[in-house]
This record gives structure tokens, sequence and C-alpha cells, in this order.
């Protein structure tokens, strides 16, 4: 009996169905593609930039018929973080687990801010002498290293038609942070690893948004209204169900089958939104949150666990987080220095600085980061274990 149920299950022929735990199993307990995910989808933000820094607005792009690419790149970011992050989650204690966070993200960020404010403020600022270094906006910019986002430098890019905002791409920091602060609190509750609580919590939280956008469609005075415009339906609110269900899709991983198939709708799922939606309208809107949360959940991960090939010259480490920090400034300075407004343009004369600035903060400081937070997760987990750790 119990033969003929499992024939029912499966057809003969039929190849066995494999998991997310099985797929790990096969290619050592890494993911081989997750390196050219991220290489991806941070060259798509490059591009992105460069349109909406030429165009000087983002609506060229939301009204082309391939908007939801665009629209689901950060939030694959945040479900790639969520799938990968999870598993420190389940191997340090807190503290060991937001270290190694911390030591991952701030020593670039502190990099890319530094050398922003310091080299390329004072090349490009309209202010003389020691104007720029005393106005408040110079100091303050230095909050972005702790995820407090300042935009403005004084005097920098005021001649850009997108705005005189010096780094576009800072806005997602906080958010992440945030992210991290929410895996710290189920880890102090002890629920790390739940996977039906973080999938509940994600997906309630973007139907709450849902529920609130379709109650109020329009922006409300008072102080409540505006925290949950914020905490709700904000653009980094809606990135944080992605994190979380890439979470619980990493605890789960055992239950849930790693199938092309699978694969293929949730693709098509993403293709026929972005052809049957007008993104100038949907683009950013709770719904649209809702629409693209499994499927770029389940395709960055399945994705992640394939042999994905790397460029040459770009198999030497993770050159992702520079790529993504330091080109918005670039493509505002080649913008208002020499007038490009070409997306392609900008494109061409960006990508290659901001990809050899990427190199460098890779090999002189995320590198040695990593190997630190390496060395501190080995420690987190004897001390887990309640091992003595070898002196």
């Amino acid at each position: 009996m119990r033969g003929k149920r499992d024939s029912d299950q499966q057809k003969p022929g039929s190849p066995p169905l494999r998991s997310f735990a099985d797929r790990y199993a096969e290619v050592g307990g890494f993911g081989p593609g997750f390196d050219a995910v991220r290489l991806f989808l941070c060259y798509e933000v490059l591009l992105w930039h460069a349109w909406t820094v030429g165009a000087g607005s983002a609506a060229p792009g939301k009204a082309s018929p391939v908007w939801m690419a665009f629209e689901a790149m950060v939030p694959m970011f945040f479900a790639l973080s969520g799938f990968l992050v999870a598993g420190s989650a389940q191997r340090l204690p807190v503290g060991q687990f937001l270290l190694s966070r911390a030591l991952r993200i701030l020593p670039a960020l502190a990099f890319v801010v530094g050398l922003t404010a310091l080299i390329i403020g004072p090349l490009m600022t309209d202010r003389r002498g020691p104007a720029y270094f005393l106005d408040p906006r110079f100091t303050s910019y230095f909050l972005n290293i702790i995820g407090v986002v300042r935009y403005e430098l004084p005097g920098v890019f005021v001649g850009s038609q997108l705005g005189a905002a010096v780094n576009g791409s800072l806005w997602t920091v906080p958010w992440e942070i945030g992210c991290y602060l929410v895996m710290a609190s189920f880890m102090v509750a002890g629920l790390a690893g739940r996977a039906w609580l973080f999938a509940t919590v994600g997906l309630a939280w973007v139907l709450a948004a849902v529920g609130y956008e379709h109650l109020f469609p329009r922006e409300m005075p008072g102080t409540i209204h505006k925290l949950l415009r914020f905490g709700l339906t904000s653009p980094g609110a809606l990135l944080i169900p992605y994190f979380l269900t890439g979470a619980a899709l990493h605890f789960a991983r055992a239950r849930i089958p790693w199938d092309g198939r699978i694969a293929a709708a949730m693709a098509a799922v993403l293709v026929a939104g972005s052809l049957l939606l007008d993104g100038t309208t949907w683009s950013r809107t709770a719904l649209v949150a809702l629409l693209g949360l499994y499927p770029c959940v389940y395709l960055v991960a399945y994705l992640g666990l394939h042999h994905l090939p790397r460029p040459p010259g770009f198999r030497g480490g993770d050159y992702s987080y520079g790529i993504y920090l330091c080109h918005f400034p670039l493509l505002q300075a080649f913008h208002v220095s020499f007038g490009f407004n070409h997306w392609g343009l900008l494109l061409a004369v960006t990508l290659p600085p901001a990809t050899l600035f990427a190199m460098a903060s890779w090999h002189l400081i995320e590198a040695p980061m990593l190997a630190q937070r390496k060395r501190l997760s080995l420690l987190g987990q004897r001390l887990a274990a309640r091992v003595r750790p070898a002196p």
C-alpha cells in the first residue's frame, strides 16, 4: 500500500522533486549563484538610476513595458538578504549576529560616505573657501554612516535636473538595518527558525499595507496616519515583508520544492504584471508588493542555488555592494559636469569607474572585514554550543 501511495504521488519516469535543502546539499551548503544574482541586480540599479538621472524623473521608466523588472530589483535584494541572513540567525548568538552584520555593511558605507563628503563634495560644490566645510549639511552628511539618511551636501549637484541628491541609493540602508533588528528581536524571543511565523508576519504586514491603502488612498493628516503610512506603505516598509519571507523560505527549505517549473510560473506572474498593469499607477504600491512577494522571493533563492557564471575579472570577490553604494554620485557628477543626459551615455561612462571602485572597496575594506566576520562566526558557534574557544 505504501508503494502504491508513492506511485500515485509521482508519475513513473518523472524526475524526483528536490527541495531547497536537497539542492543546498548538492552544492555543498553554499549558494554558487548568489554573487552573480547580486551583481546583476546592482547593475540593474545602476541602469535605473542612469535612466532617472538623465531624464530628471523616474516617470519614463515606470511608463515602459518592463517597469516590473525595475520595480522588483530592490525587493529581490531584500529577499536575498533575508534568505542568507537567516542562516546566521540560526548559528550565532544575537550579539555576534549584530556585530557580524555591522562588519558587513558599515565599513564600506563609511568609506563611501567619507569619500563623497571629503573628495567629491569639495570638487563639485559651488561654495568657495571654507564655506563648504562650515555648512551644517557637511557634518550631518556623515550621519549616513549610522543609517540616518542625509542626501545633500552644500552646493553639490545643484545643477542636476533630478535634484541635488548626492547619493540616492542610501535610502535603503536604514531599512536594511531595521530588518537586522527585526531578526535580532525574533532571536531574542527564541523564535528564529520558525518558518511559519516569519511567513505569517511577512504576509500580514503586506496585507495590512494593502488594507490601509484601500481605506485611506490619500495622505491623511495626524500623527497616527503618518506613522501608519511610514510603517506600512512607504517604499522602505514594503521591503520588510520580502526580507521576512526570504528568511521563512530558508527556514522551511526542507519542505519547499526547488523546481524550474515553479520558477517559470513565478517569472510569468511578474511578466504578466509588467505587461498588464500601468507602472505609473501601480509602482511602489502595496498591491504590487503583494503581487511580487512570492515570485521575487522564490526566484532569487532559486537562481542563487544555480551555478551562474560571473564575467571574467569578477570572480575574485563580491563587488555588488560597492557598486550599489558608489554609482549614484558618479552618475550625478558626469551629468552635472559634462551635461550627459542620455541614459546610455551615463551608463557607459559610470560603469567602469563604479566597478573599479567596488573592486578596490572589496579587496581593501570588505574582504578584510569579512575575514573578521568569519572568525567571529566561528567563535559565536562555539559560544552557542557552550564550548570554550581554543586560545
